[in-house]
Parts: C-alpha cells; structure tokens; sequence
C-alpha cells in the first residue's frame, strides 16, 4: 500500500545534517544547497569538492567520527556513511529525537525517501515508486523534459502575472477559478508566452483585452 504523505518543505535556513563524505554525501549536499538549507558535514574523510564548499563557507565541514550529539539542532539528516552499524545507529538516534532521517541505500531506515525530481525553473514535479524501481523513476524524469521544456519558465512567469490581476479584478472566487482554468487549458499561451505576444500584453498592461475571450 503506498502510504507516502506527498510534501515539499521549505528548507531555507533549516540546519541539515549529513554524515558521509563520498560522492554520495556530496550529491545530497548539493541538493540541500540548491534549496537554501545550512548544511552540517560529518565525516573523518571526505572528497575534494566537500572541502572546497567548506572553505567556501558554504557548509561546516567535521573531520571526524559521527557523535550523537551531531544531531543536536538537525531539522533533517542523512546518513551516507560505508558502516552499516553507524547508519543504524543514525537512524535510531533520530528516530528517538523525532528527526527526519534519510539512510542512503536503506529504505527500511528512513522515515522520509527522496524522489527522482524534475525541475524547469518555477515548475518542479516529485516522482516516486515508493520505494520500489528508482530507475523507473529516473525514465520518467526524462520523459518529463519532452513534456515541459524550457518555454514552460516565462509560461510559468507570466501565469503568475495573470493569477494577480484575475484575483484583483474578479470578485467571485468560483469565476476566477473557471477563469483561470480556462487560461491553463488554452494552447495557445504557451506558444505566445514563448513568441512574446502575449507576454507583452501583460507588460504592457493590455491584458484586459486578452482577458476577455476567457469571460
């Protein structure tokens, strides 16, 4: 039964611990970077491009052994190390302390799993198997850069631009809803956003007359 609550959280200046300096640790280190978190290292030894974030004061970087008292203050950690045993013993240190804990590679000791994720600007879409083939999940990554490709960020941008005067103009929340509805459902914008036209509308504060055709 695929039980998984669907969330994207907001990790902007949340502190994130990961335990591991391989290739692995850095992939979810660089991931946690793209999304604002203050990331915390742990790890004896580590590769190259880890210490070179640390030296520049993109992450705090401990060249030691895990300690239990590295969980201290972690809203999410993840544990990347090659010991079996300290990778247990993360996971049931953080199921203790009720923290969000990722064990690479074990999905009997996570309590949160990563999705194969495809993102184009504002547009970012999660896909899991729960669990069961991350390769399917990659293939339908891929498959999703043919179905929204790069137009789709000015799309996005002017969808946004288009959602603020709809919710200033129409009063009634059931016809803006319709109203926009309709937008999203036009093939059309997404060739004009892409040519400019009727971005240059919305620039150009003509968007009243393109609305019309949507009432």
């Amino acid at each position: 039964m695929n039980t998984l609550f669907p969330i994207f959280i907001d990790l902007t200046g949340k502190t994130c611990t990961v335990i591991g300096g391989g290739t692995v640790a850095l992939r979810k280190i660089r991931g946690l970077l793209d999304c604002q978190a203050t990331v915390r290292v742990v790890s004896p030894a580590s590769v190259s491009p880890i210490r070179d974030l640390h030296q520049a004061q993109q992450l705090t970087l401990h060249e030691r052994a895990y300690q239990p008292a590295d969980l201290n203050g972690s809203f999410l950690v993840v544990a990347a190390t090659n010991d079996a045993a300290v990778n247990t013993q993360i996971y049931q240190e953080c199921t203790a302390l009720h923290i969000l804990c990722n064990v690479v590679d074990k999905p009997e000791l996570c309590n949160f799993y990563y999705a194969s994720v495809y993102t184009q600007g504002d547009l970012k879409i999660a896909i899991s198997t729960n669990g069961i083939s991350p390769a399917l999940a990659r293939r339908i990554k891929a498959q999703l850069a043919d179905l929204y490709p790069d137009e789709f960020t000015p799309y996005l941008k002017y969808l946004r631009g288009i959602r603020e005067v709809v919710k200033m103009t129409i009063p009634e929340e059931s016809q803006r809803k319709a109203i926009l509805e309709k937008i999203v459902s036009d093939p059309s914008l997404r060739t004009q956003c892409k040519d400019g036209q009727f971005c240059q509308a919305i620039d150009t504060l003509d968007f009243f007359k393109e609305l019309e055709k949507w009432l």
